[in-house]
């Protein structure tokens, strides 16, 4: 017994909201997932949307390709469902079926494909139907999604039910979210404009606030050639690992580009402070076995490859006391205090030095917990 559109799609809906609890971990508050997520949620609930239903009747079975997550057999027909739901439509208006129609008299109803269905003339859709190829599509401004399925759904509503669930997760999230987005839109509601795009002339001419800072000898701003000649001799050794090195290349083409945007000296100097803080870390560790061991309170563990980080990072996850735990019996130097503390005592910086390293890692800690804005002077010894 062939049941109704309604229970059709009923068993569609219902299986559409299974897939997504299989497919995302469950959460009971909107709050503690994004709002993409909530989006797509809302998104699998809102079915069944308004839909257009017709059956074509091909006048005999034919061998259909297969298509991705349809179970379909070799030969299938006479009956073809065309299916189209109305996603950016006001919900209410349920199911609409509209018969079933001869595939040769097409041309009888092709207004009615093209008004219901969101088929077109100009662009080749309607040849879907005339070959029967087995596809679909999707209107990304209309919300519409339009499936062509080569037998009557109502006799097998859980194969098109598992097909659409499938397709609707994987291929259409990114077209449903923005539909259902309950974001508020700031933008609109403090009619705020959006920044100016300008030409690339516009973009790299010197920063009017850079202009202000002119050489004595001739009154004039340094060169975007001068500011790179400035730092292009500020180099690190070759033990440097290569994370900083690229750290504190990024600090100085930043400072560079300065020239163009004169807040990016202070940017500029901001990662320089992660260049020497990074620095400061892995001069402790590599002063490390390759294999070490961890005390604390009576508790040991062994750890492979360690590191500064990795063994804080540890500390804090078994919530041992850093200040008290041990690496192969010396204390950890879980600050960078006692990082500064343990390069001058084992005579790898100077006071002087210590003071200088000290100075870049306040800098660095200034600029990472802003509260109000600054700006830093454009001075290639920020980076030295």
């Amino acid at each position: 017994m062939t049941i109704t559109w309604e229970d059709t799609f009923g068993i569609v809906s219902s299986y559409l909201r299974e897939v997504f609890h299989r497919s995302f971990p469950p959460f009971k508050d909107d709050g503690e997932v994004s709002p993409g997520m909530v989006a797509l949620r809302d998104a699998f609930y809102a079915f069944p949307v308004p839909t257009d239903a017709l059956l074509i009747d091909s006048g005999r079975v034919q061998p259909v390709e297969p298509r991705l997550y349809l179970d379909t057999q070799e030969e299938e027909g006479p009956n073809w469902t065309l299916i189209a739901h109305h996603v950016g439509e006001a919900p209410g208006r349920g199911i609409t079926f509209h018969g079933t129609r001869p595939l040769a008299g097409l041309d009888t109803y092709c207004s009615l494909v093209k008004e219901r269905f969101a088929f077109r003339d100009d662009d080749g859709s309607l040849d879907i139907i005339r070959n029967l190829k087995s596809t679909g599509f999707r209107g990304s401004e209309s919300l519409d999604i339009v499936d062509f399925i080569p037998f009557d759904i109502r006799e097998r509503p859980e194969a098109y039910a598992r097909y659409f669930s499938e397709s609707l997760l994987m291929d259409d999230s990114e077209m449903l979210i923005p539909r259902f987005r309950k974001e508020i839109d700031y933008n609109a509601a403090y009619v705020l404009h959006t920044d100016p795009v300008l030409s690339l002339e516009d973009w790299t001419k010197i920063d009017s606030t850079t202009a202000m800072f002119v050489n004595l000898s001739d009154g004039k701003p340094p060169t975007f050639q001068d500011r790179q000649e400035a730092v292009c001799d500020i180099q690190l050794i070759p033990k440097v690992p290569r994370d900083i090195q690229l750290t504190f290349q990024r600090a100085k083409d930043i400072y560079i580009s300065g020239y163009f945007r004169y807040d990016f000296y202070t940017v500029a100097v901001h990662y320089a402070g992660l260049a020497i803080e990074a620095a400061v870390k892995a001069r402790w560790t590599a002063s490390l076995p390759q294999n070490v061991t961890l005390e604390c309170g009576g508790k040991t563990r062994d750890m492979v490859f360690p590191s500064q980080t990795k063994i804080f990072k540890f500390l804090m996850k078994e919530k041992w006391d850093r200040n008290k735990t041990l690496v192969d019996g010396k204390p950890f130097p879980a600050s960078t205090e006692k990082l500064l503390d343990w390069l001058e005592r084992e005579g790898i910086v100077t006071k002087w030095e210590r003071r200088r390293l000290r100075t870049g890692l306040d800098m660095r800690n200034a600029l990472s917990h802003v509260e109000h804005s600054s700006t830093n002077i454009p001075s290639s010894n920020e980076l030295r």
